[in-house]
């Protein structure tokens, strides 16, 4: 009895044991997995982690080598899949080198094919599925997924990718004091005392003078917004159009004013726009007219045909006479037979060719005419006519405007006693200069808007007409083509360019020649040629340097970011306001603080692009001094410039004309008119100056006896003298001088007595001269071209500095190259999955159980430089 019962507790301790074992091992085999599935999921975020990281280490080399902008490839789908796939060391079951070649060295083996639809396209399937796919790395990992979404190109944001890395690269390279000695100099971080006086006797006033601005500026945008559309300037061209259309006022921080409407009208009659459209309506009235000859030359061969055809009859008759009457057929006559056949041949050939052209020409004329239907009008319609209703909004808000200036004054009157004078003097010389510019707006807009609304009524009323044309165009050639076409060119020739600037292709180098008559002259060459030609000395010798390929530069392409957050932050009235009144001192410093921040880096992206980008004066300098350079002929530069180049990119920047020539002379005209504009307050504030201006007067018309005759005629005088001496200083400046700001009667370039007989060739003489001299108080061109640089929008600046970088790159390395191509920043989406190891117990081995992934991970995460 006992032995049996000691033989069941041995074998009940037995199973016992076995039990606890078995408890053990699935213990320690289930953290033998977890510690497995924790290692798994850091290799899956490292192998992502490195995939993107390899992804944006494959930077673009020329772009960063010539423009020290960091860019991506766009196809990192790929090459991500590919470097992870690499780095999953069995993940591939063939030859790893083959990957590592890439598909370019596919192509080159002979296995194009195998390239194109296994690693070129990678991107469009699930990598898992594929044949080359065989083992998993050490972990049995498998990448089942890949995405790459939110891709931000150099484009992106509106432009502030690309604002962002060239003001990084200038604070780099160029020495922060630079920076702050420049705004030290401007008062910027000085002074900051007076602005608490200043938020506390304007909020009333200026409340409505931003609205007035916020308004004004709703109605540019909306006439001027054809721009973003078409991006061409149709508001810039003019120099009387441009001159303060808006005035910056300090306190405002961005670029906002009240807006002057002056008598010219604010709309420039869709002029830039027009010409776009009247060049496919050109190539189309040409292939029409080949077409029509086409038809005529067809129609006198087959004449022709039947002409031959006919006296191949008549002689044929002829021999068949001889032939009936048994007589032997004149060899004249057989010789004329066959010699008309063989002109009959070759009429015959003529014809099928005619006929093929004529062909060929129906398919083109029939695609040019639908061309013509796809264009866009509704837009610039409804455009126009919100803009109708903006000005009627700007009119109310002109008037409430008007009414709190007043107030203002009275409160400044009345709080005179609490400010200090300079203070004081100072509001109440921006008192009357604000209350003078919405004189302005009121006398133009609240008074007299009948201008402006008829410029834009009109403007719609031919764009209907265009309309209605557009949808009755030709369906073939064999339609009335040409009718069509006289009546779109009619229609055209309907728009009247009011306003717009002198066509300065038209100066002659005849021109110059030196004439007795120098105020006739000059005036002569300005009327035929534009302001421009009086100051360069030889317009043949300026560049003449287009884009490659304006349809696909950055600033016609992109579409804007819903969020536009290119503007540059200012400091709002109503923040400061709340500020002061909460007793946050320190924190209105700290919003003045970023705006001076914001101000550093627009200078820093002027400096970028000042040694990215050339200008007129570089290139001078250079062909001056190429030699000490390097002494080799070529400019120290990672870009160098050729002919076809473009020349001037900081005038393009500023302007926007696609041609070299046309922005230089834009900005020889801005200078002009800046330079004009110090002159004459210089001479009306020099006594001695209005003494000789006035006596000039006198000896013209003060037979007349007329006072304010005379004093209109001084004035007329001291206009001109301003004007003769800006056009000596823009020349001197062109030529690589420099001139003050203001200049005193002693440094006046031009003397009054040389007033009657100046000319253009006594103007480079001055200049040339003055050029000579090293003037140090005085400012270069370039220094004029960054002042204008600094108060032009960013997103505009950013876009066209985009577009003269992607020119360079295709007119130099790549015919294709596109900049949107290349990538900022992306995120990645990938998908992992590992089945497990160590779980697999053997009463489930070979189950369907076991064959399913016992892990899934998602990895996901945003990369960018």
């Amino acid at each position: 009895m006992d032995s049996k019962y000691n033989r069941v507790s041995r074998g009940s301790i037995t199973v016992f044991l076995c039990l606890v074992v078995t408890l053990l091992m699935a213990l320690i085999l289930s953290c033998l997995e977890s510690a497995r599935a924790q290692a798994a999921r850091f290799m899956a975020e490292s192998y992502v982690d490195v995939a993107a990281t390899s992804a944006l280490g494959d930077f673009d080399s020329v772009l960063f080598e010539r423009y020290h902008v960091f860019g991506t490839h766009s196809d990192v789908d790929y090459s991500m899949r590919i470097n992870m796939l690499r780095n999953m060391d069995n993940a591939i079951g063939i030859d790893s080198n083959l990957v590592n070649m890439g598909a370019s060295a596919l192509e080159a083996m002979g296995i194009s094919d195998e390239a194109n639809s296994v690693l070129g396209n990678l991107e469009m399937v699930d990598l898992t599925d594929l044949d080359i796919i065989e083992g998993h790395d050490y972990f049995g990992m498998e990448l089942n997924d890949l995405k790459i979404d939110n891709s931000v190109p150099l484009t992106g944001r509106n432009g502030d990718v690309f604002y962002s890395q060239a003001v990084s690269y200038a604070e780099k390279s160029i020495p922060g004091t630079l920076i702050e000695k420049v705004l030290e100099h401007a008062g910027i971080l000085s002074k900051t005392s007076v602005l608490e006086n200043v938020m506390s006797n304007k909020s009333a006033a200026y409340t409505s003078l931003e609205e007035v601005d916020r308004k004004a500026s709703d109605l540019l945008m909306l006439i001027d917004g054809l721009e973003v559309e078409k991006k061409k300037t149709l508001f810039g061209d003019s120099a009387k159009a441009q001159k303060n259309c808006f005035k910056s006022r300090a306190f405002h921080g961005a670029d906002q004013g009240a807006l002057n409407i002056t008598s010219e009208p604010v709309y420039n009659n869709l002029k830039s726009y027009i010409v776009d459209l009247k060049t496919p309506l050109d190539v189309l009235e040409k292939t029409n007219e080949t077409y029509q000859k086409n038809v005529i030359a067809l129609e006198n061969n087959i004449k022709t045909q039947n002409n031959i055809n006919n006296s191949l009859t008549m002689i044929q008759n002829y021999a068949d006479e001889y032939t009936a009457r048994g007589e032997a057929v004149p060899d004249s006559l057989i010789q004329s037979l066959s010699e008309l056949h063989a002109v009959l041949q070759n009429y015959v050939f003529q014809e099928k060719l005619l006929k093929e052209e004529q062909e060929k020409l129906k398919k083109d004329i029939k695609k040019q005419l639908k061309a013509f239907k796809s264009f866009k009008y509704d837009g610039l319609i409804t455009t126009l006519q919100s803009a109708l209703s903006s000005l009627n909004e700007l009119e109310e808000s002109s008037k409430t405007a008007l009414t709190e200036i007043e107030n203002y004054k009275k409160t400044l009157d009345d709080s005179k006693e609490d400010l200090d004078e300079e203070t004081y003097k100072s509001l109440v010389s921006e008192y009357e200069e604000d209350k003078s510019i919405l004189s302005s707006t009121g006398s133009a807009v609240i008074k007299n808007p009948t201008l402006l609304k008829n410029s834009i009524n009109q403007d719609i009323s031919v764009l209907q007409r265009i309309v209605t044309l557009a949808k009755s165009v030709p369906a073939s050639a064999e339609g009335d083509v040409s009718s069509w076409i006289y009546s779109m060119k009619h229609e055209y020739a309907a728009i009247t360019y009011a306003g717009m600037d002198f066509n300065y292709g038209k100066i002659t180098k005849n021109l110059t020649a030196v004439s007795e008559d120098g105020i006739k002259k000059l005036l002569k060459e300005f009327l035929s040629a534009g302001i421009s030609s009086l100051v360069f000395e030889d317009l043949s010798s300026l560049s003449t340097s287009t884009f490659l390929d304006i349809l696909e530069l950055p600033t016609v392409t992109y579409t804007p970011d819903t969020a536009d957050k290119s503007a540059l932050p200012s400091v709002g009235l109503d923040d400061l306001l709340n500020i002061i009144q909460n007793g946050g001192y320190d924190d209105m410093l700290g919003t003045l603080t970023d705006s001076v921040e914001q101000l550093t880096n627009k200078l820093f992206f002027i400096l970028y692009m000042s040694e990215a980008f050339g200008s007129y004066t570089d290139q001078i300098r250079d062909r001056k001094t190429v030699s000490a350079l390097n002494g080799s002929g070529t400019k120290k530069s990672n870009t160098a410039k050729t002919d076809k180049d473009i020349q001037y990119g900081l005038e393009y920047i500023l302007y926007g004309s696609y041609s070299d020539i046309q922005n230089v002379q834009r900005m020889a005209t801005s200078l002009i008119m800046l330079r004009t504009g110090l002159n004459f307050v210089s001479i009306i504030t020099d006594k001695t100056a209005r003494t000789e201006a006035l006596a000039g007067a006198a000896a013209l018309v003060g037979i007349t006896g007329l006072p304010f005759l005379i004093k209109g005629v001084a004035i007329v005088i001291e206009l001109a003298w301003a004007f003769q001496c800006a056009l000596v200083e823009v020349a001197t400046i062109l030529l690589g001088g420099s001139i003050p700001v203001f200049i005193n009667i002693v440094d006046r370039k031009v003397k009054f007595a040389e007033v009657p007989t100046m000319s253009k060739e006594k103007i480079i003489s001055k200049a040339k001269a003055c050029a000579s001299v090293e003037n140090p108080a005085g400012m270069s061109y370039n220094e004029y071209l960054y002042i204008f640089l600094l108060f032009k929008d960013r997103k505009v600046e950013c876009f066209r500095a985009m577009d003269l970088i992607q020119d360079d790159i295709r007119k130099n390395c790549d015919a294709g190259y596109k900049i949107e191509d290349r990538l900022y920043s992306f995120d990645v989406d990938a998908t992992f999955s590992m089945q497990g190891r160590y779980m697999n117990i053997p009463q489930i081995s070979g189950t369907l159980m076991s064959e399913i992934p016992f892990f899934n991970y998602n990895v996901k995460g945003g990369y960018t430089y």
